[in-house]
């Protein structure tokens, strides 16, 4: 069963792209709506190692704020 993460898009040019919504609550420090990076690969199996890891880094740097205030 395959499932679709939405944290991963794939471009027009089959480059997959790591894309998060920035909550309401830290949206002022980012001055967007969400977040969008290169994974810099065509690969899948890599987008979601990489993807991955840029969700977990998001979300520490989320909560690391959420301590702060």
């Amino acid at each position: 069963m395959s499932t679709v993460l939405t944290y991963l898009l794939l471009s027009r040019h089959s480059v997959y792209y790591f894309r998060i919504v920035v909550p309401d609550v830290i949206r002022l420090l980012f001055h967007r709506r969400d977040i969008r990076r290169s994974l810099q690969t065509r690969c899948r199996r890599e987008a979601l190692i990489r993807g991955r890891a840029g969700s977990a880094a998001f979300q520490r740097g989320v909560s690391r704020h959420q301590a702060v205030s």
